[in-house]
């Protein structure tokens, strides 16, 4: 069975073949709302398809030992039989892709079945630990214990359902830009900021854990924020973080002195006005979530509107850009 052929059990079709409603799939109270996908695919490929995945959405993506010799297994976790659904064509054409830039075959099948939410959150546990991603910030889970030395800085994150655990590259690069935006003496001192797509919350907690007077951390995903919410408390900074169900669009007031947005390509370029206005004076800018082939396309439309780039930064394929208003 190889990515020409989704191979969904028998449990999932009946699922998918339902009549669709103006708004999707219809929904089911007994369809279960999570799904375990088990991805065999050439050991090489290893990072690119865990990027690749996180990048479609996916919550949580682990990587096994070897079943055999060349061959590794991704485990991910997928929210609805829907995404499951759409999921498909991404694979096979992410498949092909690689083909035709290594002109070479491209190992890669899958197989999914039904996970009670209990069993996601025990999925969590298994390789979500202690997690090192700067000089300072140190990122673990409630259930794990650490000894803090010296200067860290502990982030307590209880992913939930939400996106931000410090395990992904582009949340590393944004974590490292915190930390070295605030220990730089050339830049100015922010005492404000805003976090878009909060997520979990990770980054507004940053933020406030170095010292951000005020942060504002918005999501237009409930369950982001409902997540949001129990790790800003988790973290004692529910002084600090301010919390809002809002898209980036939404945001129509106030002026931040460092705006973190973790996004993807095609929205940090859709909403770079939105953003730039953000900014106060000497705000600066701090933007992850693209790959490295988007890097120039991301920065046009900022650099346009009269941003000054301080920084690129990469970290596997994903890229991240400082930039800064003035001079």
């Amino acid at each position: 069975m190889g990515c020409d052929t989704l191979p969904y059990p028998q449990t999932l079709l009946p699922l998918l073949m339902r009549p669709k409603t103006k708004a999707g799939f219809r929904a089911s109270k007994t369809a279960p709302r999570w799904w375990r996908l088990r991805l065999q695919i050439s050991g090489w490929l290893e990072d690119p398809f865990a990027s690749f995945l996180q990048d479609q959405g996916i919550a949580g993506v682990e990587i096994e030992t070897e079943e055999s010799q060349g061959i590794s297994v991704l485990v991910a976790y997928v929210e609805s039989a829907e995404s499951l659904y759409g999921l498909e064509g991404a694979l096979r054409g992410y498949k092909c892709s690689l083909e035709d830039l290594f002109g070479r075959s491209v190992h890669c099948h899958w197989t999914v079945e039904p996970l009670k939410d209990e069993d996601w959150r025990e999925a969590w546990k298994r390789y979500f630990r202690v997690n090192r991603v700067s000089q300072r910030f140190v990122v673990k889970p409630p259930w794990e214990t650490y000894e803090v030395q010296g200067h860290e800085v502990v982030l307590d994150i209880d992913p939930g359902q939400a996106f931000g655990t410090g395990l992904h590259a582009s949340t590393r690069l944004c974590l490292q830009g915190i930390e070295e935006i605030l220990e730089n003496p050339r830049l100015p001192h922010p005492r404000t900021g805003l976090d878009v797509g909060t997520g979990t919350g990770i980054l507004a907690i940053a933020m406030a854990r170095v010292g951000l007077e005020q942060v504002v951390a918005i999501d237009p995903d409930p369950e982001a924020i409902e997540a949001a919410q129990h790790n800003v408390s988790l973290n004692d900074v529910s002084e600090r973080v301010r919390i809002r169900r809002i898209p980036v669009e939404g945001l129509r007031e106030g002026e931040f002195d460092l705006v973190v947005a973790n996004l993807t390509g095609p929205i940090l370029r859709r909403s770079s006005h939105v953003l730039r206005r953000r900014l106060s004076p000497n705000g600066i800018l701090l933007v992850s979530g693209f790959l490295e082939e988007e890097v120039e396309a991301v920065e046009r439309p900022f650099l346009r509107r009269g941003l000054k780039l301080l920084e690129r930064r990469s970290d596997e394929m994903w890229c991240a850009l400082w930039m800064k208003c003035g001079g």
